[in-house]
C-alpha cells in the first residue's frame, strides 16, 4: 500500500479527478500497490413518477460499495449493494417515511 500524496491542492471536482489520475500514473511507475474503496448512496427510483397516480413503487437502492486492489500480484474487485428496499406507499407523503418498515415489502 502506498501513502504518497500530491503536493498540489485541487480546486474542484475536475481537478480532483485529474490529480487522482496523476497519482495513479505515479504509483504504477513505482510498482506500488493501490487499494480502492468507494462508498456511495445509491439512487431512489419511483415508478410511476407522476403526481396524478395514486400509488407507486419506490425502489431504494441503499448503499453501493466498491472495493478493489491493484498491485504487482494482480487485481481483485468486489461490488456490494446493501440495504436495498422496495415499497408500495399509497401517497407521496409516505415516500419520506423510510423508517417505517410497513412501507417496504
Amino acid at each position: 500500500k502506498t501513502s504518497k500524496r500530491a503536493t498540489a491542492k485541487p480546486q474542484g471536482a475536475l481537478s480532483t479527478a485529474q490529480l487522482g489520475i496523476e497519482n495513479l500514473r505515479n504509483v504504477s511507475q513505482h510498482n506500488d500497490d493501490i487499494e480502492l474503496i468507494l462508498q456511495a448512496s445509491a439512487p431512489k427510483i419511483i415508478i410511476p413518477e407522476s403526481s396524478e397516480d395514486s400509488g407507486y413503487v419506490l425502489v431504494d437502492c441503499g448503499n453501493l460499495e466498491l472495493k478493489g486492489f491493484l498491485g504487482t500480484t494482480g487485481m481483485s474487485m468486489s461490488l456490494g449493494l446493501h440495504q436495498l428496499n422496495v415499497g408500495m406507499p399509497l401517497t407521496v407523503r409516505d415516500m419520506y417515511k423510510h423508517g417505517e418498515k410497513a412501507l417496504y415489502l
